[in-house]
């Protein structure tokens, strides 16, 4: 348990560490006194926050009048934006109140259209969208007992189909100083549009290289992630990743087709790419986006690609956090009898915003 200024402990307890925006949150307040207090007040606490740094090189010609030289120098840019930050007085102790334990079960709904949580660090670029919930005793002399527990947001996703989708594309095929070669036409059934980094992300491919000069040598698919940050005074830095990769092993002749129970299927075992996704599922915050897409394309045998199409579909896709069973509970002290406080059901009001009195870069 948290300890504080006071002689005790607190712990919050969640019903799940996972939810999505807009559902019921539930959980138990733990708290224990070693020493006699003064009245107080329960509080709870569910803050959120978004926050962006990154630093890129620039360079600078420079001239003392004889020569001149090139310079090079780093620009550093971040962001911040508080999401959700609420305090509620959850329950009040009315005169002195006596050491022991106490349970305080309590339940709140998140907001809607709260940015899913999420956490990239690597090299001088880091990006996170935090939650959580905060629990503090205070008396009125200002003596405290807090902590607190982390909270992921799962973002429901905005743009994608979970029944799945059928596209296509027209693809004008160009060689070596613009020759003609033809067309090709290509069509992509995904499966569905939003899958858990514990599943397999499957679609059908289909081509009609009937009019084209050129073989198609494999056809593949890719998980693309495209990740967008933004700073405070607007600049924005865009990263995209292939992530995952399958091919297949053979194509279609130029003047042939793989259509109907020809048609070819790819698959993408998404455990495979754990460590890319881990902590970095779908979300659109201000300063921090992350979206998914499935790319399926077919490899052309003597392409051009500074003047003819790219035979390649992208499909947009969501990926989001499987629900982990809620943590262990501490273990409890030997004479743990705790007074059960009714529970409380917070509704949101605005005049439960607050600001804190510094600010904070959590993970700095």
């Amino acid at each position: 348990m948290g300890n504080g200024s006071l002689k005790g402990g607190m712990h919050v307890q969640l019903e799940s560490p996972t939810y999505k925006e807009g559902e019921e949150v539930s959980g138990v307040i733990y708290m224990r006194l070693d020493e006699y207090s003064p009245s107080g007040t329960i509080y709870i606490k569910f803050k959120g926050s978004e926050k962006t740094r990154w630093q890129e090189t620039r360079t600078t010609t420079v001239s003392d009048g004889k020569t001149t030289r090139t310079q090079t120098y780093q620009v550093h840019y971040s962001g911040s934006k508080k999401i959700v930050k609420f305090k509620f007085p959850a329950y009040t102790f009315n005169g002195e109140i006596q050491t022991g334990g106490f349970t305080l079960p309590f339940s709140f709904v998140l907001p809607g259209n709260l940015p899913g949580s999420f956490y990239y660090d690597k090299g001088s670029t880091h990006a996170k969208i935090h939650y959580k919930i905060k629990a503090t005793f205070e008396n009125i002399e200002k003596k405290k007992i807090k902590n607190h527990a982390e909270i992921r947001i799962i973002q429901e996703p905005k743009f994608t189909d979970d029944m799945g989708s059928r596209l296509q594309t027209t693809a004008k095929l160009r060689t070596c100083c613009c020759i003609n070669k033809g067309s090709i036409n290509l069509k992509a059934d995904f499966a569905k549009g939003s899958y858990t980094p514990d599943e397999t992300a499957f679609a059908r491919v289909q081509a009609d290289n009937s009019n084209s000069k050129l073989s198609v040598s494999r056809f593949e698919m890719n998980l693309v992630q495209t990740l967008r940050l933004r700073s405070d005074c607007g600049h924005s830095k865009v990263i995209r990743d292939n992530v995952l990769n399958a091919r297949t092993n053979d194509g279609i002749p130029s003047g042939g087709a793989m259509l109907a129970e020809e048609s070819k299927e790819l698959q993408l075992y998404l455990p495979m790419a754990k460590p890319q996704i881990d902590f970095r599922y779908t979300t659109m915050g201000r300063f921090v986006e992350c979206v998914y897409f499935l790319e399926v394309k077919a490899d052309m045998e003597g392409i051009c690609m500074c003047c003819g199409d790219t035979p390649s579909i992208e499909s947009p896709l969501s990926i989001h956090a499987t629900k982990p069973p809620p943590p262990p509970l501490p273990q409890a002290p030997e004479d743990w009898n705790p007074q059960e406080i009714p529970a409380v059901a917070i509704q949101y009001d605005p005049s439960y915003d607050y600001a804190p009195s510094a600010p904070e870069y959590e993970g700095a």
